[in-house]
């Protein structure tokens, strides 16, 4: 018996000493798993891995617990330290380990299949990672697997594997945002003790299962953002105990049942956005009391909104924009007057829905913690109610498109947190409120298409944080304040089109170096582009046409190099195309028509793209790709001496009018002061005065002598004389002639030799400079050669068979024929100044129309021209 016992306790102190040294053993192994794992960490930002050395043992390294009897490793806990790396397949090595918890960091590379060794798993979560590649189909063994979080990586493949069916104790499941695919399966119903499920953001298929339905004890139903389709089949609506129900982006249809409230009555975030649900929305959430969350959004919900809403206290979220909610009738609003109950409000958007209506003074008295307000795109009338300024805690204003009159209150000033307000496409009047610029929140201003007068207030100036102001389409008048150039936070877009704004484009607006966009098109604005827009480097679209612009496109703008739309459509006058425009590498789109641009059209760059560019209605320009179809450029032989016959033409206009204003301006006041002395009445003049006066009626005479120096007519003082000067300036500026020259001789004069060539033979006293000019420019079509067979029309024939090209020769016979008439040889037929200023302005406004709109004239017009009769010149 003794030998007996002794023999047992050698045997048990064997067993033991054979167990602590294979416990040494594995407790060694699980030691080098460790070591692994850490060679696997290629940036450990906290240190975390530093204590991982031999100066510890491994079950007090960071992020480690063992079993205290065995000293194994049972769980392994590094979430959000901002690990990078991978997991070592050698992790299933640890056999002991019942949780792995690695979220938020930045792991990558595929989850080791090596996983499914680990049969005493329960827990583990991988979520907010860089996982690739498939879950692997060995989790399957972890049947103690009790949760599954893979959420936010970009895993791949079959969202649930059959050999998943066998994981029955989950109690979560979460795959969401991968890019999962397939379907969600029927036997997911026998997890009797899942309690959440997540699958958002997937590429899910197909319908929800009805099985669905047995999961008794679900809570959380997470399934937006995929592609599932059909009905929520009534089983899944009978789960009392689930309170997050996301269905958001997909494509189910039906309606909502009328009972949704109470068969869900622990519902706090109810989603169902960017579907196909329609029908009412149902009266009983209002049971749901614990509803914080109400979304549905962009569906096809028919009907009044429900006054019962009211009745949720607790619900600080509700969006219904984008549906066909209301009836446009005077009770659809009404709602918003028992949404005052709702004290935790911050959202409320009904949006782009049928509601009609005034807008209720209660607004005043809805949740001071509203945030969002928005109401736009529905057919709300009357005028914006007072107590709106009570909402300060609104960072959204959104009552656009609507059918609201009256004017912009004040008291939105007082809204200083503020940072979208929307009021355009409207019906609004009155003035900009000057209040707005306590606004120094905003960032987005859109009041554009109302009828909003007076000028831009300069207070927009204090919005220090506006990124985008929008006035387009409005009755604005003034200039365009220079205090805007201090929002150097305007970043997006700048739009002022649409207005009667005059005045200049401020300089100042360079200092706008990170704006985008600027719309200042069809306005009354003048002066040139300045050139310090070269600072706003930022441009990517600039649309100025359709203004009173003059002068050439700055050159400074072509260090612009990010523009990617150019628009000058009326409003410039220069001699060519810049050449930098087409150096500009984003330009995709060019607009330059109806100008006065002349000279050789550019090829290289966005010019090569003629659907890109549009150059209509600059009859003046040549060259330039095959496809713009411009006649060839002329050689460039003597450029001093052959100047375009229609800058001529403007030339001899402009000075022709300022001419005229200056001779009708001195007369008059010649004429006075020496009608003044002859009367010899000084009653009333100074001493000083009668000495003036003396001097200017003794210099008049001299004055006239001079003007007549060349041309003198020999005639008294009046108007008539300087008349013949003007009309015998205009006759030496279309011919070249000098009345002085050696052809004028025997009695021959220069206006007698015009007057005998016209109106067939024009071009053989024209210019001779005129007349290569236009031989070079393909102005006249064939005129020399048909010279004889024109010859035969009478005037009015003559005219009405010019093409388009003839209307400058139409124009210059014009300024002769005024030429003739004011250089008579009697004074008492003479054209009087006020006459001759008329005429030449009829010339420049039918040349300018001419250029600027058709490129031809209506032939009717060409009968506003003088029209002398035969008899009057022969």
């Amino acid at each position: 018996m003794e030998q007996s016992f002794m023999t047992f306790k050698l045997l048990v102190s064997y067993i033991y000493c054979s167990i602590l040294v294979m416990s040494m053993t594995v407790s060694t192994f699980d030691e080098q798993v460790l070591l692994d794992f850490k060679s696997r960490i290629t940036d450990d930002p906290f240190q975390v891995m530093s204590s991982w050395n031999n100066s510890l043992h491994y079950c007090n390294w960071t992020g480690i617990t063992c079993n205290p009897s065995f000293q194994r490793v049972m769980i392994l806990d590094l979430r959000s330290l901002k690990l990078v790396g991978s997991i070592p397949s050698s992790i299933g090595n640890l056999t002991f380990l019942t949780t792995i918890n690695l979220r938020n960091n930045s792991f990558h590379g595929e989850v080791p299949m090596e996983i499914g060794n680990l049969l005493q798993l329960q827990h583990l979560n991988l979520t907010w990672n860089s996982f690739t590649g498939t879950i692997p189909a060995n989790l399957s063994y972890c049947k103690d697997l009790r949760s599954l979080a893979l959420e936010y990586n970009s895993l791949v493949g079959k969202v649930l594997p059959d050999q998943f069916s066998s994981l029955s104790k989950l109690n979560y499941l979460g795959l969401g945002s991968n890019n999962l695919t397939g379907g969600i399966p029927s036997w997911i119903g026998n997890f009797s003790t899942l309690r959440g499920l997540s699958l958002a953001i997937n590429n899910l298929q197909g319908p929800i299962p009805r099985d669905i339905g047995s999961l008794s004890n679900l809570q959380i139903f997470q399934v937006y953002g995929n592609q599932l389709n059909g009905t929520i089949p009534q089983s899944l609506f009978n789960i009392s105990s689930v309170y997050y129900f996301s269905v958001t982006q997909n494509l189910l249809y039906g309606e909502l049942p009328s009972d949704i409230g109470l068969t869900l009555p622990n519902l706090v975030v109810f989603t169902g956005a960017v579907n196909d649900f329609t029908g009412p929305i149902p009266v009983s959430l209002s049971n749901a009391t614990k509803l914080g969350v109400l979304e549905l959004s962009q569906n096809k919900l028919t009907g009044n909104v429900p006054t019962s809403l009211g009745k949720l206290q607790g619900l600080y979220r509700m969006n219904f924009e984008i549906n066909s909610l209301g009836r446009n009738t005077s009770g659809d609003l009404r709602f918003l007057d028992f949404l005052v109950n709702c004290t935790s409000l911050q959202v409320l958007s009904f949006e782009d829905n049928i509601l009609g209506g005034e807008l209720p003074k209660t607004i005043g008295n809805l949740s001071m913690r509203l945030q969002i307000f928005a109401l736009g795109y529905n057919m709300i009338v009357g005028s914006l109610p007072t107590g709106l300024e009570n909402l300060v805690n609104l960072t959204l204003l959104s009552l656009d498109n609507n059918y609201l009159r009256g004017s912009v209150p004040e008291s939105l000033g007082k809204l200083r947190r503020l940072q979208g307000l929307l009021l355009n496409g409207n019906k609004l009047s009155g003035r900009i409120p000057s209040s707005i610029g306590n606004l120094t929140s905003l960032s987005t201003l859109h009041i554009e298409d109302n009828e909003l007068e007076g000028s831009i207030p300069p207070e927009l100036g204090q919005c220090i944080r506006l990124s985008r102001l929008n006035l387009t389409g409005n009755k604005l008048v003034g200039s365009i304040p220079k205090e805007l150039a201090g929002l150097s936070s305007l970043s997006i877009s700048l739009a002022l089109a649409n207005n009667s704004l005059t005045g200049s484009l401020p300089a100042e607006f360079g200092k706008l170096i990170n704006l985008k966009e600027m719309d200042i098109s069809h306005n009354k604005l003048s002066g040139e582009i300045p050139s310090t827009l070269s600072s706003c480097v930022s441009l990517e679209r600039f649309i100025a046409n359709n203004n009173l612009f003059r002068g050439e496109i700055p050159e400074s703008l072509q260090g612009l190099r990010g523009l990617e739309e150019i628009d000058f459509h009326t409003i410039t006058s220069q001699e060519g195309i810049p050449e930098f425009l087409g150096k500009l590498p984003y330009l995709r789109k060019l607009d330059l028509s109806f100008n006065e641009l002349e000279g050789e059209v550019p090829t290289e760059g966005i010019f090569a793209n003629e659907t890109a560019v549009s150059i209509s209605g600059n009859d003046e320009l040549c060259g330039g790709p095959p496809n713009y179809n411009f006649p060839t450029c002329p050689k460039q032989k003597d450029a001093s001496s052959k100047k375009h016959i229609s800058s001529r033409i403007k030339v001899a206009i402009i000075i022709s009018v300022a001419f005229l204003f200056l001779l009708l301006c001195s007369f008059a006041a010649c004429y006075l002061v020496i009608r003044k002395s002859r009367k010899r009445d000084l009653t009333g003049w100074s001493s000083r005065e009668r000495q003036v006066l003396l001097v200017i009626s003794h210099q008049c005479p001299n004055i006239i002598h001079h003007y007549l120096a060349e041309y003198g007519s020999g005639v008294n003082v009046s108007t008539l004389g300087d008349v013949y000067s003007f009309g015998i300036m205009l006759l030496e500026l279309c011919t070249g002639r000098r009345p002085t020259d050696e052809i004028f001789k025997d009695g021959l004069n220069i206006h007698q030799y015009v007057k005998s060539h016209l109106p067939r033979r024009v071009t053989e006293i024209a210019d001779a400079s005129l007349l290569l000019a236009y031989e070079e420019h393909n102005i006249f079509e064939d005129y020399a050669s048909d010279l004889e067979e024109k010859a035969i029309l009478q005037d009015d024939e003559y005219i009405s068979k010019l093409n388009t090209s003839t209307i400058i020769q139409e124009r210059l016979i014009s300024i002769i024929k005024i030429g003739l008439f004011c250089s008579s040889s009697s004074p008492r037929d003479r054209m009087p100044i006020s006459i001759a200023l008329k005429e030449i302005h009829t010339i420049k406004n039918l040349f300018l129309e001419s250029k600027r709109i058709n490129n031809s004239i209506d032939r009717s017009d060409g009968n506003k021209l003088i029209k002398l009769s035969s008899s009057e010149f022969y």
